[in-house]
């Protein structure tokens, strides 16, 4: 496991969000002290942590690891997350409803489509 990416993706998410650590630590439920020493990898968060702190992100687990993941797109994941990230919980609901709806049309073997 890459810590020292993983403390940069936390960090990373942290600046978009405009947040001091403090308001990471307070949101995550850990001392800010601790989130310093995550995103500087010289701690290693349990796995109880990182979910705590992905959920005070509003961000998936995955997208703090994605160095660690084989993930070919994860751009697109990001960009996913992103766009789903300012949306009330009943919208993003909806839209999850939507996605599972039309998964069918997606992963239709003959589906085809050039970018």
């Amino acid at each position: 496991m890459d810590y020292a990416a993983l403390g940069a993706a936390i960090r990373k998410k942290r600046n978009e969000r405009g947040w001091k650590i403090a308001t990471l630590a307070d949101k995550a439920g850990v001392s800010e002290d601790f989130i310093g020493k995550i995103e500087r990898a010289t701690d290693i968060p349990s796995l109880q942590t990182v979910v705590a702190i992905a959920n005070a992100l509003e961000v998936g687990v995955d997208s703090l690891l994605s160095e660690d993941l084989d993930i070919v797109d994860a751009s697109l994941c990001d960009e996913l997350n992103n766009t789903i990230l300012g949306m009330s919980p009943k919208r993003k609901k909806l839209f999850l409803k939507f996605v599972r709806n039309n998964l069918d049309f997606f992963n239709k073997t003959d589906f085809d489509f050039d970018e």
